[in-house]
């Protein structure tokens, strides 16, 4: 009898198994490059802001995900061409638009605020674009509120493949101002160059605020269910942001109106 028992339990846990631990497995392709506190990826791993919102998403929703750390260029090819990832993150609908021509993709509600911005030396705050006559930036990244000016010639573009250099040359007064993500900005200066309030993001100087989505071209309802995990975890999500120091760019010092332009022009999945 006891035998039967647990044949028949042995039977019923190979059966419910799969329904139990199955999961549908998803791929988010990451951008290789270093943008701590938003995400990095070292001997530890995928690590960040970006890694730890995924994560608890994952969890809340009970669906498997699966982070692959390659090249932009490569991200875009497997997301776009191959269509062998399955969502981006970060993204933006006004970036990369020659690559969305003619492509439905959904983004979710934001999810965190970032500024690009102008990082000068503490007591060239304020001088204006007269002062800037040496512009720094990411390789690889555009400084798209500089362009007609670098274009003019009026300001000279250096890039730097770190952003530890890119921050030292401005310390340095090799160049008159870094154009950096801020949050990023502040923690290479704090936390690896111990040199907390030596250079400042410069509200006067042109910059863009907007924000970070989940983007998808495959599955509009995962991206409905991330959304609904930003509205019931609000909470989590912004302990988060307040972990990492991320989306608290200096509100008071942009106008309500900017930050609302950020919202607008945006192809989202709502409810």
């Amino acid at each position: 009898m006891k035998k039967s028992i647990f044949t028949i339990f042995l039977l019923w846990c190979i059966i419910s198994a799969p329904a139990l631990y199955a999961s549908d497995s998803y791929i988010v392709g990451i951008g290789d490059y270093e943008y701590y506190p938003h995400q990095s990826h070292s001997e530890k791993g995928y690590t960040g802001f970006s890694r730890d919102v995924l994560d608890m998403f994952a969890q809340k929703k009970e669906i498997n995900l699966k982070y692959k750390i390659l090249p932009l260029n490569r991200v875009h090819m497997e997301y776009f061409t191959d269509k062998t990832i399955d969502f981006i993150f970060p993204d933006n609908s006004i970036w990369d638009t020659d690559k969305k021509n003619g492509i439905t993709v959904y983004y979710s509600k934001p999810v965190v605020q970032y500024t690009d911005g102008v990082m000068v030396l503490s007591e060239n705050k304020g001088k204006g674009l007269r002062y800037l006559k040496k512009l720094g930036t990411l390789r690889g990244f555009t400084p798209f509120d500089y362009l007609n000016l670098i274009n003019s010639g009026q300001i000279q573009l250096r890039e730097n493949s770190k952003f530890i250099p890119l921050l030292q040359q401005v310390l340095l007064k090799r160049i008159d101002g870094a154009y950096i993500e801020i949050s990023v900005a502040r923690y290479n200066l704090h936390e690896k160059l111990k040199t907390h309030g030596a250079l400042l993001f410069d509200p006067d100087l042109p910059h863009t605020t907007d924000y970070y989505y989940l983007s998808s071209i495959k599955h509009p309802d995962i991206i409905k269910k991330f959304n609904d995990f930003l509205r019931t975890e609000q909470d989590a999500v912004n302990r988060l942001k307040k972990k990492y120091k991320v989306g608290a760019m200096n509100l008071e010092e942009l106008s309500s109106q900017q930050i609302d332009k950020t919202l607008s022009n945006r192809k989202r999945i709502t409810e």
